[in-house]
Formats: C-alpha cells, structure tokens, sequence
C-alpha cells in the first residue's frame, strides 16, 4: 500500500490521485475488475492519512476526508465513463 501512496508500484494504474497530505487519496482499480465491462468497475481508494488502516480508525475528524473521496471520486467515475 505504501508503494503505491510513494509512486514506487502500481504507477499506471493510477486513475486519479488528490496529494493533499490530509485529505488527499490515490483511486486505482480493483484486481475484482477486468477494466472493461464498465457496469462491473471496482475502484479502491487509498487515503494518504499514515494513521488510517482500517474503517475502524475513522472517526468524525476524517469527515473530510471521506467527501473530498466521495466527491472526487464520483467525478473520476463520470469521467471514465464518458471515454
């Protein structure tokens, strides 16, 4: 995971990256899709918060967070649909 987040894996299959330190995430697809029956698109988000390992971890404070994921992501999504 942290290769990722450091560019040092996974690189080109990178589909949108936010660097904010604190609310930034890198989405990049799941090994569940095949890339190309877009009704079967798997996305995984991973945030660049160190602290975060787990949906336990959250709490109120990474509200922020998880809209600017919500948020960016939708608009990610709508563009590879659109290509």
């Amino acid at each position: 995971m942290y290769n990722i987040l450091e560019k040092n894996a996974e690189v080109e299959r990178v589909v949108f990256e936010d660097s904010d330190p604190v609310k930034g995430f890198v989405l990049l697809p799941d090994l569940k899709w095949n890339q190309k029956q877009m009704e079967n698109m798997y996305l995984v988000a991973i945030c660049h918060a160190r602290g975060i390992k787990s949906l336990r971890d959250l709490n109120q404070s990474h509200l922020p967070l998880l809209k600017n994921i919500l948020i960016k992501g939708q608009v990610t999504i709508l563009v590879v649909l659109t290509l």
